[in-house]
């Protein structure tokens, strides 16, 4: 098939498919006689493989797993998207474990050592900046207490649940106006739809890792990736 075929086939512009060749994300294509290109059922797997790669995590990573594959390295690319794969499901934990505690039935609340923490413990047990929590503080997402001794910031076990769930939404896309008026209409005691929507966001996006595992069984035992591992040993 020639080039506007291709692109046809998977949804994307002619340009995606020669700046997609031209990185070495897809092989390069055969020529004909005349020069044009021709792409066969490789090519159609291989730039299905980093579509599905993209819209399931994004382009850097896809561009990652695929330079890998094309580069020989097939154990490290089948490793790198293992540990995407496990991310998303870390993630969906995550939400299931908060709505649990939103829903006063935790199956695994925060333990911590105190009741009351810093905002360096918080930023410790979040893997997130202090400087992150200052801007959510400062958005009217997080409220803390303040030490009448030092004037220090104080979070309570309730602040930590708040921030991971301030934590989740952000992850997904969801804008800071957003996730006010969520937590707004929680604290009024509405149920709101935002983990359910991270929940269905994350599901989506496992359906997809799913087809782009498919494209990417189709290259595995392609002679040009068997020519691509060799070449490196």
């Amino acid at each position: 098939m020639r080039t506007g075929e291709l692109a046809a086939s998977c949804g994307v512009s002619t340009q995606t498919v020669r700046n997609l060749e031209a990185r070495g994300l897809i092989p390069a294509a055969d020529r004909e006689p005349n020069g044009y290109r021709r792409y066969g059922q490789v090519h159609v797997s291989a730039l299905h493989a980093y579509l599905h790669l993209s819209r399931a995590f994004d382009h850097a990573a896809a561009g990652r797993v695929l330079t890998l594959l094309w580069g020989g390295d097939t154990d490290s690319a089948l490793d790198a998207v293992t540990s995407l794969i496990s991310g998303l499901h870390t993630d969906l934990e995550e939400v299931n474990d908060l709505d649990a505690i939103l829903r006063k039935a935790p199956r695994q609340r925060v333990r911590l050592p105190s009741a009351q923490y810093s905002i360096g413990e918080l930023a410790r047990h979040l893997q997130v900046r202090t400087s992150t929590l200052r801007v959510w503080e400062r958005e009217g997402l997080l409220t803390p207490a303040r030490d009448p001794a030092t004037h220090y910031r104080v979070f309570t076990r309730r602040d930590v649940n708040r921030a991971r769930l301030i934590k989740t939404l952000r992850r997904s896309g969801m804008s800071v106006p957003q996730i006010r008026d969520g937590l707004d209409e929680m604290a009024a005691g509405h149920r709101t739809g935002l983990l359910a929507e991270r929940r269905a966001q994350l599901r989506r996006r496992q359906r997809t890792a799913v087809r782009a595992l498919a494209s990417l069984d189709q290259l595995l035992d392609h002679p040009l990736l068997a020519s691509a591992n060799g070449s490196t040993t």
